[in-house]
């Protein structure tokens, strides 16, 4: 399915969700750059999502330049991209995620039990 074989009100919807897809990519941009002014991100954290959100716009506007990759994956549409890649990129996120919690949920058992040592004493 490429551009032209759409049909009017295919159009529209796809509009919609490119107007939606760069409203959610200058939001999150926008918040990205309040986090780094907060400095709750370094330089080096704000240009990496800033260039993960410009890409995420890119790819709203411009989804047929991945039309390359699903093919040679063998899936009929980018839509079927977006939507693997997506479930991966979840995945990994959750993962990471615990990994993290498991990491401050110890940090701070040895924090408690220092000061109750402490306490103690």
């Amino acid at each position: 399915c490429h551009k032209n074989d759409l049909v009017e009100g295919d159009w529209i919807m796809v509009l919609g969700i490119q107007v939606l897809g760069i409203a959610l990519g200058l939001f999150l941009l926008y918040f990205t750059f309040l986090h780094y002014k907060r400095r709750e991100f370094m330089a080096g954290e704000l240009i990496f999502w800033s260039v993960i959100w410009i890409l995420f716009m890119y790819l709203v506007l411009f989804p047929y330049t991945l039309t390359f990759i699903a093919e040679s994956l063998n899936l009929v549409r980018v839509m079927d991209l977006f939507t693997i890649a997506g479930i991966m990129f979840l995945v990994v996120l959750t993962f990471y995620s615990y990994m993290i919690n498991v990491h401050l949920r110890r940090k701070l058992e040895q924090v408690v039990r220092a000061i109750a040592l402490r306490k103690k004493k």
